[in-house]
């Protein structure tokens, strides 16, 4: 799966959520797109060839407890 964002927004998202692409990247493999290692919160969209990046951000407590009861 080729996983791909805008350069621009990677930087705007960095800046302001402290969550680079690349690292959220890996949260690609999580079903529920949120991982207990990093408990990041990642919102994406499915392309024909690619899967983009939009935003990620560290995800709120509600959202990790969300996680770990499988909702």
């Amino acid at each position: 799966m080729r996983i791909t964002w805008d350069p621009k927004k990677a930087e705007i998202n960095f800046k302001k959520q402290k969550v680079r692409f690349s690292d959220a990247e890996l949260v690609l493999y999580d079903p529920f797109a949120l991982t207990l290692e990093e408990q990041v919160v990642v919102v994406y969209s499915y392309r024909p060839d690619s899967i983009r990046l939009i935003s990620a951000k560290k995800a709120t407590p509600l959202q990790r407890k969300q996680y770990e009861k499988g909702n």
